[in-house]
C-alpha cells in the first residue's frame, strides 16, 4: 500500500469531518489560502483536497478581523532525529509510565483552537471523551496485533478544557500542561492534531493532519516506513 493513497482516503474523511453537525456552530469559512498564502477560490481550494495534489497540512484560524481563514499550512509529514532515551525518559515524566528501551512510542496531538468539527474547539464534554476513547481502543487492540511494542497515548495541548477523566482514559489521555510536546514535537498546529511515530533508533516521522490510527500504524510497514527513512544498503 502506497503512502499516497492512504493520504486520499484521509483527505476525503477531513473534508466530511469540516462539515460534521453538532449543537455548537463553527463561524463559516470566509478566506481560502495555498501554501504560499494566497488567496484562491473555494473551488480551487476543494480540488487540491479531493485529488491530493497538496501535500500540506490545513489549518483554521480567526483573522485580525475575526473572519475564518482556511489555508494549506505546513508539510503533511516531518521527518526527525531524536534522543530516544531522552524522549524516553521525558514521557515517563509526563505519563508517570515506565517503557522498555524497545517501546515504539505513537502519539496523537489534539492542538488549542482546532475547528476539526462544529464542535466547540476549546472544551471536550464527556461524551465526546468517551467517543474518542472507544474509538482509539477499539483501533489500538488492532494494532497492537501486529505490533506489540507500540504503546500510544493521546495528549492535549494545555488551555482546552477536559471533563474528569475515568479510570482506564486515564492510562492513555493526557493534558500537556508543561508543552513539552507542543514546543518539542507538535511545532505546527494542524486541523483535526497531528500524529508522531518515535522508534528505538530515534527515527520520529510526524504526520500532521486527519488521520486514522490503524492507518498511522500502518507507516511502521518496512515498504512504507523507508519512504521517509531509507534503508542504507551497504555492501
Amino acid at each position: 500500500m502506497q503512502i499516497g493513497c492512504i493520504r486520499i482516503i484521509y483527505t476525503l474523511f477531513s473534508i466530511l469531518l469540516l462539515f460534521s453537525c453538532s449543537t455548537h456552530k463553527v463561524p463559516p469559512t470566509n478566506f481560502y489560502l495555498d501554501k504560499d498564502g494566497n488567496s484562491i477560490s473555494k473551488e480551487a481550494f476543494d480540488a487540491k483536497l479531493v485529488t491530493g495534489t497538496s501535500d500540506y497540512a490545513l489549518w483554521k484560524y480567526k483573522a485580525k478581523d475575526s473572519r475564518m481563514v482556511l489555508r494549506f499550512s505546513h508539510p503533511e509529514y516531518e521527518t526527525y532525529n531524536i534522543n530516544y532515551r531522552q524522549f524516553k525518559k521525558s514521557m515517563t515524566n509526563l505519563t508517570g509510565k515506565t517503557y522498555t528501551d524497545k517501546t515504539i512510542f505513537i502519539l496523537h496531538y489534539i492542538f488549542k483552537n482546532d475547528y476539526c468539527t462544529n464542535a466547540a474547539p476549546n472544551k471536550w464534554t464527556p461524551q465526546r471523551i468517551n467517543n474518542k476513547y472507544r474509538y482509539l481502543s477499539s483501533n489500538l487492540k488492532q494494532v497492537q496485533k501486529k505490533y506489540p511494542q507500540v504503546v500510544f497515548s493521546s495528549h492535549f495541548q494545555k488551555g482546552i478544557m477536559l471533563p474528569e477523566l475515568k479510570e482506564n482514559q486515564k492510562k492513555m489521555i493526557f493534558q500537556d500542561q508543561s508543552g513539552f510536546l507542543r514546543k518539542a514535537l507538535f511545532q505546527n498546529p494542524s486541523l483535526c492534531g497531528s500524529y508522531a511515530i518515535i522508534k528505538p533508533n530515534g527515527e520520529m516521522l510526524i504526520r500532521n493532519g486527519e488521520y486514522g490510527l490503524q492507518g498511522i500504524a500502518k507507516h511502521l510497514e518496512p515498504a512504507n516506513w523507508s519512504q521517509f527513512f531509507p534503508v542504507d544498503h551497504k555492501n
